[in-house]
């Protein structure tokens, strides 16, 4: 399944560390307090099946023995500055040699699945992707999900329901919902019931992160047993309520396009000197998308602790200063 973003032309957000988000996280005495069913102590894939860490499970066994005990969870928290009370670790105090900075292909990279484990060095570099089969949405419905409580931005989107026979389900923030369990199990309960199988997303502009993308996908590919995303999800963003409504009679005008009229664009982030994986997403997505005689535009983001980190060059790239 793929994201399909309902605008003229097609952005795609290169992630540097997937399913975390920047801030507070459970401490994981808790999260083994809530889904340690036999209380042994270790966690199982099974244990965690339609909830938020369910995608997290592969990260987490990176021995591949199908368990994975607290300490585990310590060691992979950590090198992403993440403490086991889910608090954000201080910077350290010495300064660690970056990485060397490679861009592999995408077919060079391992297929992550039940069986198929990870060396600590493909954990650690986020060197693999997720392996996928084909899977069918089993849903009916059109559902619009959203932020929003302006009511020029609420009209357009009773328009788009409307259009569709849908209906709007309205959340307080998008961009908070990942680290709001209840409310996100009962939304996902919300979704279960409707049975939904397209999703149009519509966020706040001030809600459209990251953290809110990598919590949607956390959303609907929960929404059943198997790890596939169940919907098919597009997002709904513009700058200002005139805009947005331009966007929505676009999207219910919407014609295919053939992969010709794509125009492809990465946006990179790196905040440190070691935090490149965001980088090498962007780069090898370029690389991806040369093979279809597409050029792909780079923008990448320098924190002010990137001061050493690797600079992209060529047509095409701007790197900027946060």
């Amino acid at each position: 399944m793929h994201f399909f973003i309902f605008c003229t032309s097609m952005m795609i957000v290169s992630t540097s560390y997937v399913g975390y988000a920047q801030g507070k996280q459970p401490p994981v005495t808790e999260i083994y307090k809530n889904y340690d069913g036999n209380k042994d102590g270790m966690l199982e894939a099974n244990e965690l099946t339609g909830s938020r860490y369910a995608r997290q499970f592969p990260r987490w066994d990176i021995n591949g023995d199908q368990k994975v005990s607290p300490q585990e969870i310590v060691a992979f928290r950590k090198r992403f500055g993440i403490a086991a009370d889910g608090t954000l670790l201080r910077a350290q105090t010495q300064k660690i040699g970056a990485p060397k900075f490679v861009i592999p292909r995408m077919s060079e990279l391992k297929r992550l699945k039940k069986g198929v484990p990870l060396s600590r060095e493909e954990a650690r570099n986020s060197a693999f992707l997720l392996g996928t089969e084909k899977h069918a949405v089993g849903g009916t419905e059109y559902v619009v999900l959203t932020d929003h409580v302006d009511e020029a931005y609420l009209e357009s989107l009773q328009k788009l329901a409307a259009h569709h026979k849908g209906q709007i389900v309205r959340v307080p923030d998008l961009a908070l919902l990942h680290e709001q369990e209840e409310r996100f199990n009962k939304l996902q309960k919300q979704l279960r019931a409707i049975g939904p199988k397209y999703a149009a997303i519509a966020p706040r502009l001030d809600s459209f992160r990251e953290n809110m993308l990598m919590g949607m996908w956390e959303l609907f590919s929960t929404l059943d047993s198997d790890p596939e995303i169940d919907v098919f999800p597009g997002f709904l963003i513009a700058s200002n309520a005139k805009a947005f409504s331009k966007l929505i009679e676009q999207s219910l005008q919407h014609k295919s396009i053939t992969f010709k009229k794509l125009k492809p664009i990465a946006i990179s982030q790196v905040l440190r000197d070691t935090e490149t994986r965001s980088l090498q997403k962007a780069a090898m997505l370029r690389q991806h998308f040369r093979k279809r005689d597409l050029e792909t535009p780079i923008v990448a983001i320098y924190g002010k602790k990137a001061t050493t980190a690797p600079r992209l060059k060529g047509k095409q790239v701007w790197n900027l200063e946060a």
